[in-house]
């Protein structure tokens, strides 16, 4: 797995106040997945009430590139962004508290 190339200290490092560290990256992907993605899925397998409507340009482009564009976003200061993993473990498994 990639991740066990990556100690937990190395997971928290932040390059500056300004950007997240891998770990709230990944606490942050495992988080939308579980609570957005999944239910996404499940509105989209249970309905056909979208079935009509068309992408959005942008949903185009990323539909046809079939990647998310190489850029760093930036958060807003007052955004804190993820908490940090708590273990490997954490990140490993995927584990979070589902709301």
């Amino acid at each position: 797995m990639a991740l066990d190339k990556y100690s937990l200290a190395q997971l928290w490092l932040k390059e500056d106040i300004n950007n997240w560290s891998l770990g709230q990256v990944y606490m942050h992907l495992i988080h939308n997945i579980i609570n957005y993605n999944f239910a996404q899925i499940e509105i989209c397998i249970s309905t056909n009430r979208n079935q009509s409507k068309k992408k959005t340009s942008d949903g185009e482009k990323l539909f046809e590139q079939n990647l998310f564009p190489n850029a760093r976003l930036k958060t807003p200061p007052s955004a804190s962004g993820p908490d940090q993993p708590e273990s490997l473990k954490v990140v490993r498994h995927g584990k979070t508290q589902r709301n």
